[in-house]
């Protein structure tokens, strides 16, 4: 298993500013383009079978040397690479095991001519060149690269553009071939040979109708394989598994019988067409029927066991003899939970296969779970559920998927044991009806075509944050809650998506806050962020809302959303980004990570945390008792503060610790606490503060509260002030008083109600960020008689 690099966005190694960074992705120049070398064309057309040259150039234009530079670059799906066809520079490069491309998985290094490997000198350039062969018959191929290299201490990620191939369609390959009965419906007295799935016709995809009779399977012409010869008996006779091979232009079959033999239909010639078997061919050898099968686009014809215990796949030999290999049985992918493609007791058997232009197989069953097939490993990874008409298959919607074929378009269509034809899209996995009545339209054993067409499921991540506060300001100790949107742009299922998002450093996480798509997500043992677990693999599975986990369908509007809440430490640089990883067909695993939409190029969300609490998270104040000070407050949410220091002063200038107070670590609670000084009890004026220690390390400190023996009745300091006022009041008796700050349009900036001790009280009172400068008028009020007003400048 190797790892690869996503094409669309990247690792980003080292957090950097986005200034520096910019400039530095301003000095690559990095590009990429394609031509058809059988056509001479530009590259934007290509026919199946057609050779594609890319062309990979990144050029230094700054005025220091790039070293460690790395380019990643996967094939793209819907081609072959050519083996050995990798030239770095004028140097042709060893492919890697397998004759995978250098650069494909975990990359490969480049460099300028005569350059030792990675260094990119001012003013030279690098140019990597590979070809490959167009598999697809419809679709578009498409893919860049990517490139990793380290000027000084700051690493660059960047990519070339995207290039597009159009593959041109073979109309014909959009002709659907069935095995049917003899009728559309069958009476009481119909024979049973009639009702065999014997003929082939066409179907006819907008109205389902089918055609007329292409081969009497009963009636027709019945020759040998070997020797040409005429031989008894009809030898299409319910028939579940054709497949057309358009090379040889013929239909593939096995009857639906174990140990059938090998026969085709020649569809070269003029009707009537013959039917043709070889003795002693027989695709099944287990005593399992074959009732499912494909042509693959690498040339082979694929047949499936009922029971998926034997992937068989065959050819022609240069004589015209079948050449039979049993690859084994279907294993399951990691990723496929609870669904096994082996399980026959849960209705995974029977359905159809067909193929993309990628050398991949797919397999719906009779119970819709779909399954990718890697011919090469065997491995089946499940893909989904499909819908009928907008509802899930069970026993209030039973469906099964008996014939299955696909198009130049990636529409799949489906029939069975039932007049009615379905239309796949595979991008919403819902299957709607093409018919409108049952007139003409016919059961089928198959269907078949010789569509290729390129499926493809691509991911991108991106990543914001919000200031749950809403000043848009975000402070120490704020709550932040990060966005993830995971989306496929490809127009097929992504499998076994996992996501890991590490909580960035100076935040806490704020346990239970984790959801998917709207919905909670129990977080892990110990209280860790469910995303954030670490083990193999890190993280856990996303999915489009509905689907089962890993499972993640095409467009926006199936885009999978996690989001998790933190709490800030104060002046801090926060950046991080979430990882997306999935598994492909080949085994590789494929990674993508999360941008910050806000910035340009390949960059982690990034923000800046102030050093100041806002009120709405500290309440501080105090009151004199029998001449010691007792100290008040209350804290929203600290469950990422470690301990407070009471802190004590004579002169408001310098201050030593008076105690410290273990934080209680509840969220989302306010969390009240009391400190008693005794020890400082002689001084006429006493200033306090609290200086806040977060588990992370980081300090931050409470405004300043005095408390005076003196007993004045009311006091407001600083004037002017900045953040922060400080307000004495001595009340004789306990009660609760409204503090306000009024601008002198007459706007309340600023309320909060205190509950005060008999005696001398002092309240630190945080004005919230972004207070204009300018006068306010300072209101203090118990019930409706005013206890104190006095005006107050903001620096």
């Amino acid at each position: 298993m190797s790892f690869k690099f996503y094409p669309l966005k990247a690792l980003l190694l080292g957090l950097v500013l986005l200034g520096i960074k910019a400039n530095t992705q301003a000095q690559l120049v990095f590009t990429k383009e394609v031509k058809n070398t059988t056509t001479g064309g530009d590259g934007t057309l290509a026919n199946m079978g057609d050779e594609l040259l890319y062309t990979i150039t990144v050029k230094n234009n700054g005025t220091q040397n790039y070293i460690a530079a790395k380019m990643y670059d996967n094939v793209p799906p819907g081609v072959i690479y050519k083996t050995g066809s990798t030239v770095l520079n004028t140097t042709t490069l060893t492919d890697k095991p397998g004759g995978i491309m250098p650069y494909a998985g975990d990359g490969n290094a480049v460099n300028a001519e005569n350059y030792m490997a990675g260094v990119l000198p001012p003013g030279q350039k690098a140019t990597v060149m590979f070809r490959v062969t167009v598999t697809g018959n419809g679709g578009s191929i498409f893919n860049n690269a990517t490139i990793d290299a380290t000027q000084g201490n700051v690493s660059t990620i960047q990519a070339t553009n995207t290039v597009y191939t159009n593959i041109q369609k073979d109309a014909g390959c959009n002709i659907i071939y069935q095995t049917t009965p003899a009728v559309v419906s069958f009476g009481r007295n119909t024979p049973d040979d009639q009702k065999a799935y014997s003929w082939v016709r066409t179907v006819d995809t907008i109205t389902g109708k089918g055609s007329a009779v292409l081969y009497d399977g009963p009636n027709g012409a019945t020759k040998s394989a070997t020797t040409g010869n005429n031989v008894s008996g009809p030898l299409l006779d319910g028939c579940a598994a054709i497949a057309y091979d358009k090379a040889s232009q013929r239909i593939y079959f096995v009857n639906n019988v174990a140990g059938a033999n090998l026969s085709y239909i020649d569809m070269s010639t003029s009707p009537p067409l013959s039917a043709y078997r070889w003795s002693g061919t027989p695709l099944s050898t287990n005593g399992v029927s074959v009732n499912r099968m494909g042509m693959g686009s690498d040339g082979y014809c694929y047949a499936l066991t009922s029971d998926a215990s034997d992937l068989i796949r065959f050819k022609m030999n240069s004589s015209g003899t079948p050449v039979i290999n049993h690859l084994g049985p279907l294993t399951n992918a990691n990723t496929n939970g609870g669904h096994n493609v082996r399980d026959a007791r849960n209705g995974e058997t029977g359905g159809d296969i067909f193929a993309d232009g990628s050398g991949k197989l797919y397999l719906i069953t009779n119970n819709s779970s779909m399954y990718k097939i890697n011919p090469a490993t065997l491995v089946a990874t499940y893909m989904g559920t499909m819908k009928v008409n907008g509802q899930v298959v069970d026993d209030n919607n039973p469906f099964t998927s008996q014939s299955l074929a696909i198009d130049l378009y990636g529409n799949v269509f489906i029939n069975g044991a039932y007049n009615e034809v379905f239309k796949l899209d595979l991008q919403t996995m819902n299957a709607v009806s093409v018919n409108s009545g049952s007139s003409g339209v016919y059961m089928s054993g198959d269907y078949t075509t010789c569509a290729f067409p390129v499926l493809n499921s691509s991911i991108i991540a991106k990543k914001t944050y919000t200031d749950i506060d809403g000043d848009g300001h975000i402070n120490g100790g704020d709550t932040v809650e990060y966005k993830i949107t995971v989306t496929n742009i490809g127009n097929i299922n992504a499998a076994g998506v996992y996501m890991y998002d590490y909580i960035p450093p100076s935040t806490t996480y704020i346990k239970n806050t984790t959801k998917m798509n709207g919905i909670a997500v129990p977080d892990a043992s110990g209280g860790v962020m469910p995303f954030a677990k670490t083990g193999t693999p890190n993280g856990k599975m996303v999915n489009t809302l509905g689907e089962d986990p890993g499972i993640v369908l095409p467009t926006q509007d199936n885009s999978a959303v996690v989001t998790f809440r933190v709490r800030t430490e104060p002046n801090k640089q926060v950046c991080n980004q979430s990882k997306i990883t999935l598994t492909d067909a080949d085994g590789n695993i494929m990674f993508v990570n999360s941008s910050d939409p806000t910035n340009t190029g390949q960059t982690p969300t990034c923000f800046y945390s102030d050093g100041v609490l806002p009120l709405i998270n500290l309440k501080f104040k105090g009151a004199l008792q029998e001449q010691k000070s007792v100290l008040n407050w209350t804290m929203n949410g600290d469950d990422g503060v470690a301990t407070y220091d009471v802190e004590y002063s004579e002169n408001g200038t310098v201050f030593t610790k008076a105690g410290t107070v273990a934080a209680k670590e509840n969220s989302n609670i306010a969390n009240s606490y009391q400190f008693t000084d005794a020890e400082h009890t002689f001084s006429t004026t006493r200033w306090y503060r609290l200086r806040v220690n977060q588990k992370g390390g980081s300090v931050n400190y409470s405004g300043v509260i005095m408390l005076n023996t003196n007993k004045l009745d009311v006091e407001a300091m600083p004037n002017p002030f900045d953040r922060d006022v400080n307000v004495q009041i001595l009340v004789k008796s306990a009660e609760q008083v409204r503090i306000r700050l009024i601008d002198f349009s007459g706007r309340e900036v600023y309320t909060t109600s205190e509950q005060l001790a008999i005696g001398s009280n002092s309240i630190s009172i945080r004005i919230p960020a972004g207070l204009s400068k300018g006068m306010y008028m300072l209101d203090i009020r118990s019930g409706k008689e005013v206890l104190f007003q006095k005006k107050l400048l903001k620096k």
